[in-house]
């Protein structure tokens, strides 16, 4: 069975596309959005000002030096995202993405502070979006 793609997922693959899409432009005048909108957890523990953009801006923005975890998270998305805006239409599922988006921040935060900030850099990426619609797919069926 083909899915057909819903408003917000429509939005939302598309939003991951043109930020990759800059990205890789501003990359090549060495410009790294991705690390400013990434989720820095050392950096919002100094109270950074700026890290607080990554806490909503780390889900939007890929790795602009590689496409495929990009390539992934909107296959998988494109497969699964559907099915819960059905569920969760139109606001709802808006808050059920925002909803994950900060609980991914705080759970990277969370581990970072019980690693003693161990593992530095920033955390991008749409994957905890994804997963929380292939596991809310799967607790559906």
């Amino acid at each position: 069975m083909m899915t057909s793609l819903t408003p917000w997922v429509k939005r939302i693959l598309l939003t991951w596309v043109v930020l990759w899409v800059l990205s890789f432009l501003f990359l090549l005048t060495d410009i790294d959005l991705p690390q400013k909108f990434g989720l820095w957890p050392e950096s919002l523990g100094r109270g950074e000002f700026t890290s607080v953009l990554g806490l909503f801006g780390y889900a939007f923005f890929h790795d602009p030096g590689g496409i495929f975890h990009l390539l992934f998270n909107c296959m998988v998305f494109y497969w699964t995202g559907p099915e819960i805006e059905r569920y969760f239409p139109g606001r709802r599922f808006l808050k059920f993405v925002g909803v994950v988006v900060v609980v991914g921040a705080a759970t990277r935060l969370l581990l970072a502070a019980i690693a003693g900030y161990s593992f530095s850099g920033p955390a991008f990426g749409g994957s905890g979006i994804v997963a929380a619609c292939m596991f809310g797919l799967a607790a559906l069926q």
